[in-house]
């Protein structure tokens, strides 16, 4: 029994990075030395060599991004995801859904009506056979076509999908309680956007014909996308990152068809990586905006072009009055009154823009220079002012050659909501 243990240890189809004369040697080894002694050098030889190849690749470090943005003075505090999602469990933990600060799905007045009208029936629900939870939630169904409230037609919808997506019997309830909960909720609503997805997540699962799999496909990344540049337009940079990794799951040949999905997607990975970078940068440039100008600079623009901290951005202002970044503030302040200011914003911004790295900083302090030079060559205040003019037109083709980009507007499941029903895949 040891030697046979020997023999297929030596054996190179289970180690075959062993090198052939050490495998030679122990073929050897089997025959003439003692099992243990052959153990002990197949061991030592095993070190050495992890120990060299560890030491050639250098030590490996795992990073984790538990608790980034909390690290992070410029971004607001972090909301939990697992607020966001809906409770799809037969009885709900909680009546809520929505962070702490965030207006919920749905009120609390909306849950105490749920409670009055099914909540005897609801309490019974383990011990229910499939039929009476069908019928229950046909009922409530029913119900919610016929509530005026929106929020508690939402809880309704929820419920329903709640008791019937997981039987095959309930897969039609499940559908028309998601199709009718699209058409009650606010796509720019981060709260009322997260739960699209998760019921969308879930019924990409199961099975169903070829055109019930493609469109589950379609609206599951659709939501995923939109409530990915939501969480990012909210600042929720840590958490974006987190749910836009879950768009590889469903990515079937139907949804790279879909051209316009496609690049949404692509649109919003690229975006929060560039995000990352950016807020990476900036955390080092607060540290020392108090100090140094050009710093103070760099915050200073991210807090007028991207993310408004009111409180921050005055106090910058008063800090550094007498700098450039007093001058642009001002230049900013008179644009309104003053044709002139909108030729010297463009130009300090373009100014400005030029030490930034690439990325969105960079190309929202370009698209506001943009901005303001064309605001200059459209008044008519302007009309003979020839020497600036010219100097505008070659700033404007020096800022977009730059990437003067604004925000994008990434809103797949608009689309995807107000598409015609002769447009939807089939």
């Amino acid at each position: 029994m040891t030697d046979r243990t020997i023999a297929v240890l030596s054996a190179p189809r289970v180690f075959p990075r062993l090198p052939a004369c050490l495998r030679r040697q122990a073929g050897r080894l089997r025959h003439r030395a003692a099992p243990a002694c052959f153990l002990a050098v197949w061991l030592c030889t095993l070190g050495i060599c992890g120990h060299l190849r560890a030491g050639a690749a250098g030590p490996r470090r795992y990073i984790s991004d538990a608790g980034w943005q909390a690290t992070n003075p410029l971004l607001p505090k972090r909301i939990h995801l697992s607020r966001l999602w809906p409770d799809l469990s037969l009885m709900p933990h909680s009546p809520v859904i929505g962070p702490p600060g965030w207006r919920p799905v749905y009120s609390p007045a909306n849950w105490k009506t749920f409670r009055k009208i099914f909540g005897a029936r609801e309490d019974n629900i383990i011990r229910d056979t499939l039929s009476r939870r069908m019928n229950l939630a046909a009922d409530m169904l029913a119900a919610a076509g016929a509530a005026k409230n929106r929020g508690y037609r939402r809880l309704l919808l929820l419920r329903v999908f709640a008791l019937s997506f997981r039987y095959h019997v309930g897969i039609p309830l499940a559908h028309r309680a998601l199709s009718q909960y699209l058409r009650n909720i606010d796509t720019g609503n981060l709260v009322q956007v997260a739960p699209v997805w998760t019921m969308a997540n879930e019924m990409a699962f199961m099975r169903g014909s070829a055109a019930q799999n493609r469109r589950r496909a379609i609206l599951a990344q659709a939501a995923n996308t939109q409530l990915t540049m939501l969480l990012l337009n909210a600042g929720q940079v840590e958490d974006a990152a987190r749910v836009v990794r879950h768009l590889v799951i469903h990515e079937t040949v139907a949804v790279r068809a879909d051209h316009p999905l496609m690049s949404a997607m692509g649109t919003v990975r690229a975006l929060v990586g560039q995000t990352r970078s950016m807020m990476n940068f900036l955390a080092g440039k607060f540290q020392s905006a108090g100090i140094n100008p050009e710093s103070a600079m760099d915050v200073y623009l991210y807090t007028r072009f991207i993310r408004p901290i009111p409180r921050l951005r005055r106090w910058l202002e008063n800090r550094w009055r007498n700098s450039a970044v007093g001058r642009l503030d001002r230049d900013l302040a008179e644009c309104g009154s003053n044709v002139q200011s909108q030729f010297s914003a463009g130009h300090d911004l373009a100014a400005a823009a030029d030490p930034l790295p690439m990325g969105i900083l960079r190309d929202r302090v370009f698209y506001a220079a943009l901005v303001h030079f064309r605001a200059f060559m459209a008044s008519k205040k302007t009309r003979w002012d020839r020497i600036h003019r010219t100097l505008a037109k070659i700033a404007i083709q020096h800022v977009i050659e730059q990437g003067a980009r604004p925000n994008p507007v990434v809103t797949p499941l608009d689309v995807l909501i107000h598409r015609p029903a002769n447009q939807h895949p089939d």
